[in-house]
């Protein structure tokens, strides 16, 4: 009976005072940052609008702006092929004609390369002197800031043997073949862009990114809209930004902010030729991400040249039949060691510190020789050995000056 009530009192009074908190919900959750693009596209007075289900080139009078998505709206005086015809009745110069299909305008999307609906800025077919138009493209970086670049890629050109003309042959033009090359068009096109706000007009207050270029100075290359060069900072996520450029068959004049074509210069030696690229969009981070640049300085490893010169000297005159090429040279530094030639530059060594050694295996073999090493290196003790410090554009000459002289009779 004690052992039982015992082991009662033991079970009662072994409780610890305790106490649990409990965090929950603890959560690691990546970010997300995804670029979209949208353009309208605009062609000698004319707006690349959708009316239905596909984009038709409206007049620009008959056309409004959605002040949320900044796309174009087509009046009601203008949506059908009764009013495009008698729009193109009215105004038989016109082109491209009211109504006729159009690429270069569509909404908020991520750019598909396999479409030409959307993704293609100008798709041009019948371009002639003095005409021009303007895209606005929307740029859309959502949920972060971001740095910006754009590209130019796959730069090319045309003159088919097969289209060309007799006016174009007449006008010097007789070379003919499908490269950039052969092309005449590319020095007569002209583009012209700024910072826009929207609404497709260069405006006072509005920056642009330079004079008008002319297509045959756009060579495959990237343009910084936003990196650490710049000075407005990264690209702010979930604002909009505006791009607009105005393109000229012939020559761009900007006085003020009025912008005109003047297709004068353009001669008959750019008839049927044609220029091709593709526009690259580029986002990256910038958070933690603060030097990044579109165009990465190329930083040439540091390297310079190193000779050796190697130099025998004789201490009696029945020495007879040694010379330098009977030494193996070698030095040894960053990268693998490597054998020289005397007297011959060794260009492209990276920067450090390098160890110059040498062998003989010349005939006669028995002979004896002090090496002394001056110049550029020194001997490391009395090791035989010499060293060097190599600093990039420093270009030292390791003199090595052996005495050779008879070996000790045995």
């Amino acid at each position: 009976m004690i052992v039982f009530v015992g082991a009662i009192a033991a079970g009662a009074t072994g409780a610890f005072f305790s106490d649990t908190e409990t965090s929950t919900g603890n959560t690691f959750a990546a970010g997300s940052l995804d670029l979209r693009i949208d353009s309208v596209a605009h062609y000698n007075g004319m707006v690349c609008t959708l009316v239905g289900q596909t984009y038709h080139w409206i007049p620009e009078a008959n056309v409004t702006l959605d002040p949320e998505t900044m796309q174009p709206i087509v009046g009601e005086a203008m949506d059908t092929q009764p009013e495009w015809d008698a729009f193109n009745t009215a105004n038989p110069l016109q082109y491209p004609e009211a109504g006729t299909s159009c690429v270069g305008t569509w909404p908020l999307a991520n750019i598909d390369e396999d479409s030409v609906d959307i993704g293609t800025f100008f798709d041009f077919d019948d371009i002639k002197p003095g005409d021009e138009g303007e895209n606005t493209v929307s740029i859309h970086v959502d949920n972060n800031d971001a740095w910006m670049c754009v590209s130019l890629q796959n730069v090319g050109g045309a003159d088919p043997v097969e289209t060309a003309t007799e006016p174009e042959d007449d006008a010097g033009d007789v070379t003919h073949g499908l490269t950039l090359a052969d092309s005449e068009l590319d020095e007569n096109l002209f583009f012209f862009a700024w910072a826009d706000d929207g609404d497709n007009i260069y405006e006072e207050g509005e920056d642009n990114f330079g004079a008008p270029v002319s297509a045959a100075s756009l060579v495959n290359q990237t343009w910084a809209l936003a990196d650490s060069t710049t000075s407005d900072g990264p690209i702010q996520g979930d604002v909009t930004q505006y791009i607009g450029v105005y393109w000229c068959a012939g020559e761009i004049s900007v006085v003020g902010n009025d912008l005109s074509c003047d297709g004068e210069a353009m001669g008959n030696e750019a008839q049927t030729d044609s220029w091709t690229a593709d526009l690259q969009f580029y986002i990256e981070q910038s958070r933690n991400n603060a030097d990044f640049r579109c165009n990465p300085i190329d930083t040439e490893p540091e390297t310079a040249t190193v000779t050796v010169d190697k130099v025998v000297t004789f201490t009696s005159d029945q020495i007879a039949g040694v010379d330098v090429t009977d030494f193996t040279l070698t030095i040894d530094g960053p990268g693998d060691a490597m054998v020289v030639t005397d007297n011959i530059p060794t260009a492209g060594l990276p920067v450090g510190t390098y160890s110059i050694s040498e062998v003989y295996s010349g005939i006669p073999a028995n002979v004896v020789f002090n090496a002394s090493f001056s110049g550029g290196c020194s001997e490391v003790g009395d090791t035989g050995v010499g060293t060097m410090e190599v600093v990039a554009g420093v270009n030292p000459t390791c003199v090595i000056t052996n005495a050779v002289s008879p070996a000790p009779a045995q």
